[in-house]
Parts: C-alpha cells; structure tokens; sequence
C-alpha cells in the first residue's frame, strides 16, 4: 500500500510537494510521481532495508542528434563550445 497525504506530511514535515521531495531524496526514500504530480511512497520502501529499496525512477532522455551544431564543426566532449573538425575553416 501507499502512504497517505498526512502520512506523507508526517515523515517529511512538510507540506509543499516540492520541500516533500527534497527530504525524501535525503532520507534516500524511493517515491513516484503521478501524472497529477501527487506523490507516491510505497510503505513497503519504508519497512524494508536500504539495499532492497526500489530505486526512485530516473529522467530518461532522447540521444542528442545534433541539430545545433553548424556543417563542418563538431561538439568538444571536453567542454563547452565547438571547435573545427579536422580539415574545416
């Protein structure tokens, strides 16, 4: 089951969704997210040991294509900025 809102405002002593988050990532308490951005604690991650929590899940985002980067130049993996590919001016 899930913990319910005033559970939730319980654990974390906080109200506003966003301070919730922020302590719950300190304590290291897995949680979820609903399309409502409601949040969702499993009481299972509460009772169990730290290594056998759920992860939290993770952004997920598209490989970059490589849109902005102009014909003939090519992005520095080292830093910020572009340089010229070899043989480009």
């Amino acid at each position: 089951m899930i913990l319910s809102d005033d559970e939730l405002v319980q654990l974390t002593r906080k109200m506003r969704r966003k301070a919730q988050i922020k302590v719950l990532v300190k304590l290291g308490v897995p949680y979820r997210q609903r399309p409502d951005l409601s949040i969702v604690v499993f009481r299972r991650d509460l009772d169990a040991p730290t290594e056998e929590r759920s992860p939290s899940p993770r952004l997920r985002l598209p490989p970059a294509r490589g849109d902005l980067v102009r014909e003939g130049r090519e992005m520095d993996p080292a830093g910020p900025g572009l340089r010229l590919a070899a043989g480009a001016r």
